[in-house]
């Protein structure tokens, strides 16, 4: 007959994996985590059913997050793209592939659908830049590795290279604009071909500048739960 000590020590074993398979089980469609919040945020399900956002909260593919007028709001992805949004912005994960995922699996698909973002990329594009998207209802964004500043309004929008390699930037009518140097962006309006590239403003610089969060995650912290997130395979092997 097993030992009480004996006993006790399988329970918590089966315990320890029941845990670990619901954790498992419902990871699948966690993208990320919210790293930095000031005022109100929140996250809209596929399904509809909103929850308010707040620092270590998780966000999903298929979430459409949203600022309210007072919030500013910054999430970090598991493959370490990180995204601020400025109040009243909102944008979509549409997709993302990445924990356990083979190179040429990994995916991230966000839409940028109002406000003002700033992204600066992450793993994923260092693998599979094919699959590495960012659109919008005026343009879609090509990106291969650099920080980048959008601003959406209801008259159309602006992309901006703030550092990195070059960006392009097509229209829905299929219309082109490569931005190669930093501190440039490309307009493109509603009803209207693309601009030129063309420098920021100083008042844009200021626009798509660092946000400066009272309240954020611990780097160690954050870089603990990104080491957990990180994918099974060795780079260099593939």
């Amino acid at each position: 007959m097993p030992s009480p000590s004996l006993a006790c020590l399988v329970v918590c074993v089966v315990c320890v994996l029941f845990l670990a398979t619901r954790a498992e089980a419902a990871e699948p469609d966690q993208a990320g985590l919210v790293t930095a919040i000031e005022g109100q945020a929140q996250a809209v399900s596929p399904d509809g059913a909103r929850r308010t956002l707040a620092l270590e909260s998780p966000v999903s593919k298929g979430d459409r997050l949203e600022t309210g007028a007072n919030g500013v709001l910054r999430i970090t992805l598991q493959d370490g793209t990180s995204i601020t949004m400025q109040a009243e912005t909102s944008l979509k994960i549409n997709d993302f592939l990445y924990k356990n995922q083979n190179p040429g699996a990994m995916t991230m698909v966000v839409t940028f659908l109002a406000g003002v973002c700033r992204l600066v990329t992450g793993e994923i594009v260092k693998h599979n830049p094919e699959q590495y998207k960012v659109n919008s209802p005026y343009a879609t964004i090509g990106i291969r590795g650099t920080e980048i500043g959008s601003r959406i309004t209801a008259q159309g929008q602006l992309v901006a290279l703030l550092s990195g390699s070059p960006i392009s930037v097509t229209d829905n009518k299929g219309e082109a604009r490569m931005i190669a140097q930093p501190d440039y962006g490309v307009d493109a309006p509603a009803n209207a071909p693309l601009s030129s590239p063309r420098p920021l403003t100083e008042e844009e610089k200021r626009l798509f500048a660092k946000q400066v969060f009272r309240q954020q995650m611990n780097s160690m912290r954050l870089q603990m739960l990104l080491q957990s997130n990180r994918p099974t395979f060795r780079p260099g092997r593939f």
